[in-house]
């Protein structure tokens, strides 16, 4: 789309009210987007005045009341745009994609390339007439425009012979001009009733195009929030994140399967996070000292946990419960420290991505690490995200939660090893920056399925080395072990700890991700 082929003065062809300055802002507009050209051009086979639809339905989309204007203010070229407007403003449909696009300069281009959908949806009888009109409404501008050419030559001719040679040109441009409108009137004259007879179409047409841009334009607000680029959320977000930036960082979210995956988890896991801290408590916090029977389900150890996924033993459970004999953790309180830095610190083995749950531990742990990058942006404190495996493979970002960090933590979200489970080379790199003053009070939080001869005599000194790490900063420890139930390996060296297997997708982690969020101070 170019200035040459949209006439941005003639108010005419608009159905939407705007101004020259916004129309060629969405001009501007086009430039970063090439799916607006590309859906145009695609468009204008139907439509050979779809560039003027695309801005129509640009301020449609942007402005929280559109204005519609009367058909008589209209070139007729423009009046199937405004049939097709005025079925789409009042359909509940469109009130719902508005509350993603008004005031979002990006979100409302996505939605407006998505308008040639409306298009291609359309029965083959109204493309036709519409076609029919817009190419006899061009045809009538074109002859127009020649005898407005013919009249201003004629008035600087030199001669009376020239004179005579434009007033021949003229008489039969006249002609030409009429023949042209009598063709656009006899095409106009079947615009109302072809899409009176195809009302039920034309409407289908439109709703579906509309559910299916909101469908998308929700999957790509949920990873933008997801990776902390919350820009295109909500009516009127700001961003000073330029919008040919916003545009990559969703061609990499809407091209990237795992990051897809990982983005809709992190959705589940803040809802359960941000639940758990509505109803969070001043009460202090809880040490899993041991075991001991009671009712208490949020408590219940592993072992039990799992039973909820069998008919017999569920029941047998239950029973237990009942009777306050149901085996849970036993804790202890101390006062809580929190509210500083967050260290996300995930396992990137082999088996993360290869259990029976296929990519769900890891996805779930990433989907993790992206909730607690929240909590750490909430508490205006860094968040440390590190990937490990075996010996030698670790992966560090540090990220301070500003604006342009977005694609760098999606790109780190990427990163997977698939080797061993090396846990010392961590505990390195969290006293590295525990012996900053700025980690005072900072939560560690390790999420991993792989077992690690830690209680062996070798492994002492460090193991100590790292909790007095975290006794001088006043940090916290927290481990999820994702291989089940059964876990030992974080007991050596964290304040909490739990197992679940992510992979079951049975949805035994809500009471973990409860628990683990109601536990990491707010």
């Amino acid at each position: 789309m170019s200035d040459k082929e949209i006439n941005f003065d003639r108010d005419d062809l608009f159905t939407v009210e705007s101004s020259r300055w916004s129309r060629e802002d969405f001009l501007g507009g086009v430039e970063v987007f090439p799916e607006v050209e590309k859906a145009a051009a695609s468009g204008r086979r139907s439509f050979p005045m779809f560039d003027y639809f695309q801005v129509d339905g640009f301020h449609s989309f942007w402005k929280s009341l559109p204005t519609v204007k009367d058909s008589d203010v209209l070139d007729s070229g423009a009046l199937p745009h405004r049939k097709l407007i005025s079925h789409m403003l009042p359909l509940e449909e469109f009130k719902v994609l508005q509350g993603l696009t008004v005031g979002s300069r990006f979100n409302s281009m996505i939605a407006t390339s998505e308008l040639n959908a409306i298009i291609v949806r359309l029965p083959d009888d109204v493309k036709k007439v519409v076609k029919d009109v817009q190419e006899k409404s061009e045809d009538m501008e074109k002859s127009l425009k020649l005898l407005r050419s013919l009249r201003s030559l004629y008035k600087r001719a030199e001669s009376d012979e020239d004179q005579e040679w434009i007033k021949k040109e003229g008489v039969e441009a006249r002609a030409k001009a009429e023949a042209d409108q009598k063709a656009l009137e006899v095409a106009e004259a079947s615009l109302d009733p072809t899409f009176t007879q195809h009302d039920s179409a034309v409407r289908y047409a439109v709703r579906e195009t509309l559910k299916t841009t909101t469908q998308k334009l929700q999957s790509i607000s949920d990873a933008q929030e997801a990776f902390g680029a919350s820009w295109g959320l909500g009516v009127g977000s700001p961003t000073d994140l330029p919008l040919a930036a916003q545009l990559e960082i969703a061609r990499t979210l809407l091209n990237d399967p795992m990051l897809q995956k990982i983005a809709t988890m992190a959705g589940r896991v803040q809802r359960i996070a941000d639940k758990a801290k509505r109803t969070q408590t001043k009460q202090a916090f809880d040490e899993i000292v041991g075991v001991t029977t009671g009712d208490r389900i949020g408590d219940l150890i592993g072992g039990e946990r799992i039973r909820f996924a069998h008919p017999v033993l569920s029941a047998e459970l239950f029973s237990r419960l009942l009777d306050h004999k149901a085996i849970i953790w036993k804790k202890e309180g101390t006062k809580p420290e929190g509210r500083g830095p967050m260290i996300a610190v995930i396992d990137s083995s082999g088996s993360m991505a290869t259990a029976h749950g296929k990519e769900q531990r890891i996805v779930w742990a990433k989907a993790v690490a992206l909730a607690l990058h929240k909590e750490a942006i909430a508490r205006k404190q860094p968040f440390v995200y590190i990937h490990f495996s075996g010996p030698g493979q670790m992966a560090e970002e540090v990220f301070e939660g500003k604006v342009g960090e977005e694609a760098k933590l999606m790109r780190h979200s990427r990163t997977f090893y698939g080797g061993g489970t090396e846990y010392i080379q961590t505990f390195d790199r969290c006293l590295v920056h525990l012996g900053e003053q700025q980690f005072e009070k900072a939560d560690v939080v390790f999420i991993s399925d792989g077992e690690f001869p830690l209680t062996a005599p070798q492994y002492a000194p460090k193991i100590e080395q790292f909790k007095a790490g975290l006794k001088a900063r006043r940090a916290k420890c927290y481990g999820v072990y994702t291989g089940g139930y059964g876990g030992t390996t974080f007991k050596s060296f964290c304040d909490a700890c739990w197992g679940v297997d992510p992979g079951l997708m049975d949805g035994s982690d809500v009471g973990v991700l409860q628990e683990m969020f109601g536990e990491i101070p707010s």
